[in-house]
């Protein structure tokens, strides 16, 4: 059962803030002002072919925004702080035009294109590209005890997000990082640590369990680390502070778990049915596939005694999982687990604002399966 509560308060026993009076967003983590001048190719070309038989193009990008979704011929490609990028791609004899387009955070688009010559057609097997499984990483968060005597402490997130980091390390062989009462910074620093350290062909999860809100008039979602203010969003992180953190991680596979009120705003970016998805984990595996996986909608959501509804079925749904299921797969078992319990209800999706070519989804692989 849930009451009104005056401007500013939170409601014990939900992971949720209710109204936050006068609150506003804080800034983003790039910060531009206004820009109308679209990204720039400082430099783009071709540098051959690889030992497959695709051809490797390189280039420089440069934009104000530092927040670029690149793609050539269609797919998402990773640009790193200094603005470069790499990319192999499948050719056929003769000329082949590949073209780039690069748009920055506030909408301002570049295209591009390249010619390359190539001798031969790429081989079948090769133009799939790389399915070599790379490291597993898991990042978790739990915030439990708030510092604001307005927030509400928690009951279970450390021991939401301890259990789920040792069905992700024993089940999965991930290796798992588990933060506790992080504040902004805190939190902020840790993704971007964990962004450093990645390479394409990491999976990666990151898992939130605590307070969230949604501002009704526009829809934005915040995770609240543990120094939040009920009063003012400067201590939030938001949902487009999240979207930046992990755009600028190279790995392919990252699912975003969030256990939080409101925490829907992440999926409504693109709900994904298992109709949307490819069923080739090895063509699933080449794609960027940024996805998020949520608690409940936007409404508030249960915290529990042990786990919460959402975390004992997560928990539950990972450990009866077989050698391989796609994202999609393991949501509906969750997703079933949780309506059955509880009056909440989880949702799926893809985050196209941090990176997703059409088709993708998260793979969950046992420790002991391949790809």
């Amino acid at each position: 059962i849930f009451t009104t509560l005056p401007a500013g308060a939170l409601a014990a026993g939900t992971r949720r803030v209710a109204d936050a009076g006068a609150a506003r967003p804080p800034l983003p983590l790039t910060a531009s002002g206004p820009d109308t001048d679209p990204p720039a190719f400082a430099e783009v070309r071709s540098v051959g072919l690889d030992r497959d038989g695709r051809a490797v193009i390189r280039g420089v990008i440069v934009d104000r925004t530092q927040f670029l979704d690149l793609r050539i011929d269609g797919r998402w490609v990773y640009v790193d702080e200094t603005g470069g990028f790499e990319i192999a791609l499948p050719v056929v004899a003769g000329a082949n035009r590949i073209r780039l387009s690069a748009r920055d955070q506030v909408g301002n688009l570049t295209e591009a294109e390249v010619t390359v010559e190539a001798a031969a057609t790429t081989p079948p097997a090769a133009a799939r590209g790389p399915v070599a499984a790379g490291r597993k990483r898991a990042l978790l968060f739990a915030n439990r005890d708030y510092l604001e005597p307005a927030i509400p402490d928690l009951v279970t997130p450390i021991t939401d997000a301890t259990a789920v980091g040792q069905v992700l390390r024993d089940r999965f062989g991930y290796e798992v990082e588990v933060v506790t009462d992080a504040d902004k910074a805190g939190m902020v620093a840790a993704l971007s640590r964990l962004g450093r350290s990645l390479a394409p062909d990491d999976q990666v999860v990151v898992y939130y369990a605590g307070h969230g809100y949604a501002y009704p008039e526009t829809g934005a979602g915040y995770w609240l680390p543990a120094d939040a203010e009920a009063s003012s969003a400067r201590r939030w992180v938001s949902n487009a502070d999240v979207s930046r953190l992990v755009h600028r991680m190279p790995a392919r596979q990252i699912i975003l778990v969030a256990d939080s009120c409101y925490s829907g705003s992440f999926t409504r970016e693109r709900e994904i049915a298992e109709g949307d998805v490819e069923r080739d984990p090895a063509s699933v595996r080449v794609r960027r596939s940024v996805m998020a996986l949520s608690s409940g909608g936007d409404e508030p959501v249960m915290d529990g005694e042990v786990h919460s509804p959402f975390a004992a079925a997560l928990i539950s749904s990972l450990g009866g999982t077989g050698r391989l299921a796609l994202g999609v797969e393991l949501f509906r078992e969750v997703h079933d687990q949780v309506i059955f319990e509880s009056p909440q209800t989880p949702h799926y999706g893809a985050v196209p604002s941090a990176g997703y070519d059409r088709g993708g989804d998260y793979l969950w692989v046992g420790a002991a399966g391949g790809v």
